[in-house]
């Protein structure tokens, strides 16, 4: 079964990922790699209970109306996982001394958030997809 949950959530989380990544970048703070990764392992791993969730319900749902685009919870939960992998991944590089190549990884898991964030392009979806063809 496909359930279908508004897409508005996962653009908050992948922005608030990109944003933060970004900020790290440019002010030469390789530390908020971390701070990103729970960010998205908290939604990957809580759901509709994680940190995300719960700021888009208690703050922004009953201001923005109904959704006019939705996803499945599959989609959006494989690409946080997808997201989280990606800065685990960099954090691990960041704590092996090479801040450099960390940051270069950070900055793919930026663009990569930030394609998201504005609907043009989804890992996470196009992995659901690809995932229900088989």
């Amino acid at each position: 079964m496909v359930t279908p949950i508004d897409a508005r959530v996962g653009r908050l989380e992948q922005g608030a990922v990109a944003i933060v990544l970004l900020a790290g970048f440019v002010f030469g703070t390789p530390y908020t790699i971390p701070a990103a990764g729970l960010l998205c392992a908290a939604d990957a791993v809580l759901g509709p209970h994680g940190p995300v969730p719960a700021v888009w319900t208690a703050l922004l749902a009953d201001r923005l109306g109904p959704p006019r685009r939705t996803e499945t919870a599959s989609a959006a939960r494989l690409q946080s996982l997808v997201v989280t992998g990606a800065l685990a991944l960099a954090m691990l590089v960041l704590l092996a001394g090479a801040e450099d190549l960390a940051t270069l990884v950070a900055l793919a898991v930026a663009v990569v958030a930030a394609l998201e964030t504005t609907g043009l392009f989804s890992v996470g979806a196009e992995l659901d997809r690809r995932g229900r063809r088989h």
